[in-house]
């Protein structure tokens, strides 16, 4: 395995091999010419970088799967609190009278919310820390 370190010069976005997040400046591959993982700058995705970089792209694995869960338990609230706030200000009492267009404005409004931002910004974070915790721990994800 080599560690690569210096500037990510690709034009397209680049993430995390390990958790998703914004890559830095370090990344590794197994040999040169091959592609290159990039990584974050947190000591946590350094340390699993290499086993995360020989795993296959397939479907959600449990670890992800895991992860997912975990995250979608700790952004629930707010996740509620968005909806029920933008359908409130709507109007919107009862669900009979909830139709296309209303249900669109109140996905407009509640995905401008703070409540929503803060929701979607802990999924990735709790995501992270969840695949990080689960792969240094050594435990089954099951």
């Amino acid at each position: 395995m080599t560690i690569l370190l210096g500037r990510k010069s690709d034009k397209e976005p680049f993430t995390c091999l390990v958790c998703a997040r914004r890559a830095k400046g370090v990344g590794v591959c197994s040999q040169r010419g091959n592609e290159i993982g990039w990584l974050c700058d947190d000591p946590s995705c350094l340390e699993v970088a290499e086993r995360i970089y020989y795993m296959a792209q397939k479907p959600l694995d449990r670890y992800e799967e895991k992860a997912i869960s975990d995250a979608g338990q700790k952004v629930i609230d707010d996740l509620a609190e968005a909806l029920l706030g933008a359908m409130w200000s709507k109007g919107i009492k009862d669900l009979s009278s909830l139709d296309g267009e209303t249900f669109n404005a109140i996905a407009t409004e509640m995905t401008a919310s703070p409540e929503y931002r803060r929701a979607i910004e802990k999924v990735l974070t709790e995501y992270g820390t969840s695949i990080r915790h689960q792969l240094a721990s050594g435990t089954a994800p099951f």
